[in-house]
């Protein structure tokens, strides 16, 4: 299922769980933030036991971005979410690009990426910092910004 498909229903989520595939995005809508976080924890755990992995060595299973003053509630009526999650999914680093969860909370307006980036069906990577985070959520949500 593309991630554009679910955008309607994303306006009576709470919040968004997208985790890549193969060859698509899992998404589930109504997690609940204690949940996103350990289903990032078992998404490392599974990657580290089924792929080749290098370690960045962050020693963090995610990244967590709490913005009180962005207005998440709004940005479920249009593209916005969809365009912020799409925006996270993919590491852009040298050498750790891939592709990564992403979680987002409209409720308590919190972010999650995860820190585990996958290549390709053989290689993936554990504890990736991705500095530019926190500068493309800004940029994603300026709009929405009181």
């Amino acid at each position: 299922m593309d991630i554009n498909t679910i955008v309607s229903n994303v306006e009576s989520a709470s919040s968004i769980f997208v985790t890549p595939a193969d060859d698509r995005n899992l998404t589930t809508l109504g997690m609940t933030l204690d949940d996103a976080k350990n289903q990032m924890r078992l998404f490392a755990q599974f990657i580290s036991g089924t792929k080749k992995i290098k370690d960045a060595g962050l020693g963090e299973d995610y990244l967590e971005f709490n913005l009180p003053k962005v207005d998440f509630e709004n940005m479920k009526f249009d593209d916005s979410a969809i365009d912020l999650i799409e925006r996270l999914l993919t590491s852009e680093i040298p050498k750790w690009r891939g592709r990564r969860p992403v979680f987002i909370d409209f409720d308590s307006q919190t972010v999650l990426v995860s820190t585990t980036v996958v290549y390709n069906v053989n290689w993936a990577s554990i504890g990736v910092d991705d500095d530019s985070l926190l500068d493309k959520i800004l940029e994603e949500t300026d709009a929405y910004y009181d």
